[in-house]
């Protein structure tokens, strides 16, 4: 996941602040996740689809880009990190089973 501060520079920019506008202005100032359940909450935030740090060419495409409110947005995030840890979980499960099988593989020799 980001750090914080590494893509602060980009939310500065008047390109960002421009984009952030007509993402806003789409999507009526309301929240979108709580307008897909009928909940009609005014948008604090735009949210980056494709995060910035993933694929940077996404940050300024309005298409990449939906509004929401706080609670959606942390509730997204909560999401994402808890896939990136079972994720990385995986990964490091798999790097011992690697581990352990070659290991198994030497003492056979």
């Amino acid at each position: 996941m980001r750090n914080d501060q590494q893509y602060d520079w980009f939310y500065k920019k008047p390109a960002w602040r421009k984009i952030r506008e007509m993402a806003l202005s789409r999507d009526d100032y309301l929240c979108q996740h709580c307008f897909d359940e009928g909940v009609f909450k005014q948008a604090d935030l735009v949210h980056h689809i494709v995060y910035v740090e993933n694929d940077f060419n996404k940050a300024l495409s309005l298409e990449n880009l939906v509004s929401l409110c706080h609670a959606c947005h942390n509730e997204v995030h909560k999401n994402d990190n808890k896939r990136h840890i079972r994720r990385n979980s995986r990964k490091y499960l798999k790097q011992k089973q690697l581990e352990k099988k070659k290991i198994n593989i030497i003492k056979l020799k």
